[in-house]
């Protein structure tokens, strides 16, 4: 067993590693979190959960309000804590029956966000 699944101090049912068979694509190590967040579509602000985050992105779980289309680039924005967080640029990389994988587009760049490049 490897040591992240000896962890003993997740919540039962949780994992902090990937999906099975997403190890190999990953650039950033995973964190499981449930964090609500609100994601603006540029049609609609819907509240969701988190299931993991990561520096470069994250997963988020459906649970009743339908995602974002494949490729759309929403505002995302941790609620529910004491301080205004910023609002985030990223793009909807990944759906699934349980959720959706969410990038960060690099708005560094001159010019604005630019589109978002490798896996999150």
């Amino acid at each position: 067993m490897s040591g992240w699944q000896q962890n003993r101090f997740l919540p039962a049912g949780t994992s902090p590693g990937p999906p099975a068979g997403d190890a190999d694509r990953r650039r950033h190590p995973r964190t499981v979190i449930a964090l609500e967040i609100r994601v603006d579509d540029g049609q609609d602000v819907r509240r969701y959960r988190t299931r993991d985050i990561s520096h470069g992105g994250m997963f988020i779980l459906v649970r009743g309000h339908p995602p974002p289309p494949l490729g759309r680039e929403v505002g995302v924005q941790i609620t529910g804590i004491a301080e205004m967080s910023p609002v985030v640029r990223m793009r909807v990389v990944r759906i699934d029956s349980e959720g959706f994988g969410l990038q960060v587009c690099d708005e560094s760049a001159a010019g604005g966000t630019t589109p978002c490049a490798g896996t999150y």
